[in-house]
């Protein structure tokens, strides 16, 4: 958490400083770049649904971590791959109960991105491949292991859009929220399919090479 905390410190300062900059005139900053990295931080909802004999219901949401980074190879001024590489936590609450499934993940995304050479917005989507290395659950201050009751390997779908403020040359606030759902089921011990579903709202910056 203090990482992100001094993430989002770091942004801030960037801007103000392109906020000055950016009453005198400036030439074009967009990134002449074909490869970029970067970071992300920021934040996840997540859920559980359970879906049986034709009935959906879901756990109240959880409220965690997202961070991570990336590489980014543009194969021309619109149109990129992105692989990266996230910590995110994932779970869900009921009944005084926290599930806590926090995972490594590996989005594998392909971009576009349309705007001016300042301010561009972005869209993404690809498969995402998760593997769990937190499975438990907390109640009333008490912690147990959740490895018998869920599976710790998960392949879903991500898709997501957002901003990119090109503050400098080869230098990028990013702006993005994306929604990720689960595809296999995660329930080791019953007939009900249980999937996670994981909003992230995240913050970060690029850096062309």
């Amino acid at each position: 958490m203090k990482f992100a905390v001094i993430a989002l410190l770091s942004l801030f300062t960037v801007a103000a400083h392109a906020e000055v900059a950016a009453s005198n005139p400036a030439p074009a900053v967009e990134s002449t770049s074909r490869v970029n990295i970067g970071f992300l931080t920021g934040m996840s909802v997540s859920h559980m649904s359970f879906s049986t004999s034709g009935a959906t219901l879901a756990t109240d949401d959880r409220v965690g971590l997202a961070e991570g980074g990336f590489v980014e190879f543009g194969w021309n001024k619109h149109w990129s791959f992105m692989p990266q590489i996230m910590y995110v936590q994932k779970g869900g609450k009921s009944s005084g109960t926290t599930v806590n499934y926090d995972t490594l993940e590996l989005p594998l995304l392909i971009q576009g991105k349309y705007g001016s050479d300042v301010f561009k917005g972005v869209f993404f989507g690809g498969p995402v491949v998760s593997l769990a290395i937190n499975r438990s659950a907390t109640q009333g201050g008490q912690s147990s292991s959740f490895k018998d009751e869920l599976n710790s390997f998960d392949i879903g779908v991500q898709v997501g859009g957002g901003f990119e403020w090109y503050v400098a040359p080869n230098l990028a606030i990013l702006l993005n929220g994306r929604y990720s759902v689960g595809i296999l089921d995660q329930d080791k011990i019953s007939n009900i399919t249980t999937r996670f579903n994981t909003f992230l709202f995240m913050t970060g910056m690029s850096f062309g090479l």
